[in-house]
């Protein structure tokens, strides 16, 4: 099977965000409140990264929601727990939603997660938890707690494929399903980060076949040149049915050599001729 000619991915962090936009993805701020604590700094920049890279949403972390709105910490403190004051807030951060990260001691230090809808200004879900000690979390704890907030649709993350081909008429396949015949119209949503295999198969052509990684947000290009099939060669060019007709040939020759060979080998008298 021949390969791709070109396979061009389009780079997620520039088409990853216009794909995002086209898909109406949701637009969450990650913001923080503390209460006098100081442990856990890097706690909501890291929710803020893990929630971007596992989840189909456009995350704004608290840096750029500074960026957006210079006074955004000092509102979120003067907000505390307030779910209208807050989306007051997202609205000025032009969001839909903000993950509002609560520290505070008691003895431990406690962390709550609040979901607040900026449309209807309301808690929508929440999460309390108790901090280890020394401070330490995984990524993989991290992502749990998200998972207990955000439905499971949400972690449903996609990119795009665009097939492309020299020929009309030819059968596209990914992973073994068909989407259609070439030309395609438009991107091939599937499901990101992952791997395809991508064939193209039309009578006559060699068939095309290519595998390609997917990565989240991004459009992966498969550009296929098809080749006309070489045609199966006459049997009278091919070698073996000569090498058999010869074989047959130097038998028959052989056996007619033993026939012919056979009465000269008696006289009428019988004798052996020497």
């Amino acid at each position: 099977m021949r390969r791709a000619v070109a396979i061009a991915v389009a780079v997620a962090a520039a088409l990853g965000a216009t794909d995002g936009r086209a898909a109406g993805r949701r637009k969450v701020a990650v913001l923080e409140y503390r209460a006098g604590v100081e442990q856990a700094a890097d706690l909501t920049p890291r929710l803020a990264e893990r929630l971007r890279t596992t989840a189909a949403l456009e995350v704004i972390d608290p840096v750029e929601a500074r960026r957006r709105f210079a006074p955004a910490d000092a509102q979120v403190g003067r907000c505390a727990n307030d779910a209208a004051c807050l989306a007051r807030l997202g609205t000025a951060l032009e969001v839909d939603e903000i993950l509002l990260v609560g520290l505070s001691k008691l003895g431990d230090v406690v962390m709550a997660l609040q979901r607040i809808d900026v449309e209807s200004a309301t808690v929508t879900a929440q999460l309390t938890e108790v901090l280890p000690d020394d401070g330490a979390l995984s990524d993989d704890r991290l992502g749990g707690w998200l998972k207990r907030l955000f439905p499971p649709a949400v972690f449903k993350r996609y990119g795009f494929i665009v097939v492309t081909a020299n020929v009309a008429g030819a059968d596209v396949t990914i992973n073994g399903q068909s989407k259609g015949e070439t030309p395609l119209d438009g991107k091939l949503k599937v499901l990101a980060p992952r791997s395809y295999r991508v064939e193209l198969h039309k009578p006559d052509f060699a068939p095309f076949a290519a595998r390609i990684d997917v990565p989240p947000d991004a459009t992966v290009e498969v550009r296929a040149e098809l080749g006309r099939a070489a045609a199966p060669t006459p049997w009278y060019k091919r070698w073996y049915p000569w090498a058999i007709f010869g074989g047959v040939v130097a038998a028959g020759a052989a056996v007619s050599l033993v026939f012919a060979l056979q009465p000269d080998q008696t006289t009428v008298m019988g004798f052996i001729q020497r």
